[in-house]
């Protein structure tokens, strides 16, 4: 029961970028006097008034990726091959996104597993460009593909996207062209939700994901208002390339009446500080382990507390024989003065 509401609480927050304009948040800079209503929308600086979290969370995304810890032994996922035949996709005041358990049209098969935890995929929200940095540099687009499981904890694929001139239709981004060849722009572009019925089906993990899965792993939030923590990203190092086509599709998008994209017409939240979190690295070759990353945090932990009952026990160890040896010292010191005051005395005679 409570996975259950979990799971329909964060769904409900994610749901926030999909919102409509009355929402009270926008992307573009506000001041500080904004009232966080459709009337007076406020910006990323000033989210916090629509969620303290925004503001006073400490495990907040995205970040700028600047460094990590390269973990050689972890689990790595096993991708489904199921395709979903029916999905929502539309625009609205934040950009393009595409449901997949939304107005019956649930697709529970698109999903992938970790240390035989099995997350559904539920929606796709599209950024211009990238939220996610690495090494402070933005990508041209950013894909983030939200998962959840049925214990409650939820997992966000971040694709990052690269226009390149001259890469060939269907080259690397298959997925997105299921996208515009589902339905005719007239409809994509006219602001509202448009239900899919499309029969070749959509698969993520065969044509999205990078060939490389190298990917970088941090706890997180939502990118959105209310900002909810708790989140796992694994944000892969390999950007897809798609086309300049594409691109167009993602950035120049009409939005809907109350448009809440900044001045340049980009969606994102700027970065966040990492507050002391550790972002891992894993390279497409690293050792599978069943362990999750919380576990393996555990072990680390585990693995510390020994090295300290380790050391703990050799300083007592060493603090004994010292004091072994010190007290030795002083009685064989004082048997010396002893015998030296014994040696001074004058022999009385009888």
């Amino acid at each position: 029961m409570f996975a259950i509401q979990f799971i329909t609480t964060f769904m409900a927050t994610f749901a926030m970028a999909s919102a409509s304009t009355s929402s009270g948040w926008t992307y573009a800079s506000t001041s500080n006097s904004c009232a966080a209503t459709a009337a007076s929308p406020c910006g990323p600086t000033n989210w916090g008034k629509l969620s303290p979290t925004c503001s006073s969370g400490t495990n907040q995304s995205p970040i700028d990726i600047n460094g990590a810890t390269s973990q050689t032994v972890y689990p790595q996922p096993t991708y489904g091959t199921a395709s979903c035949y029916q999905w929502v996709q539309g625009t609205n005041g934040y950009g393009f996104q595409v449901d997949f358990t939304s107005q019956n049209y649930t697709c529970t098969d698109v999903q992938f597993a970790v240390s035989s935890i099995s997350y559904v995929l539920q929606k796709i929200s599209f950024h211009v460009p990238s939220e996610h940095t690495i090494a402070g540099g933005a990508f041209s687009a950013e894909a983030q593909l939200l998962h959840t499981a049925s214990t409650g904890e939820s997992i966000v694929l971040v694709v990052l996207l690269s226009e390149e001139s001259g890469v060939s239709s269907g080259v690397n981004n298959a997925f997105l062209n299921s996208f515009w060849a589902s339905t005719d722009s007239t409809t994509l572009m006219s602001g509202n939700t448009y239900p899919i019925s499309y029969h070749s089906g959509l698969n993520p993990y065969s044509h999205f994901i990078p060939a490389d899965v190298g990917r970088f792993i941090y706890d997180g939030s939502s990118t959105t208002p209310s900002c909810t923590e708790g989140v796992k990203y694994y944000v892969f190092e390999e950007a897809v390339k798609i086309t300049s086509s594409d691109f167009n599709n993602l950035k120049n998008i009409p939005v809907q009446t109350g448009n809440q994209l900044d001045g340049n017409g980009d969606s994102i939240r700027p970065t966040q500080a990492l507050n002391g979190r550790t972002v891992i690295y894993v390279p497409s070759t690293a050792v599978s382990t069943t362990d999750d990353y919380s576990t393996w945090n555990a072990n680390q932990n585990a693995v510390a507390g020994l090295v300290l009952a380790v050391i703990g026990i050799g300083l007592i160890t060493v603090l004994c024989c010292v004091s072994i040896i010190l007290y030795s010292l002083v009685v064989k010191s004082n048997k010396t003065i002893a015998e030296l005051k014994k040696a001074a005395q004058p022999e009385i005679a009888v």
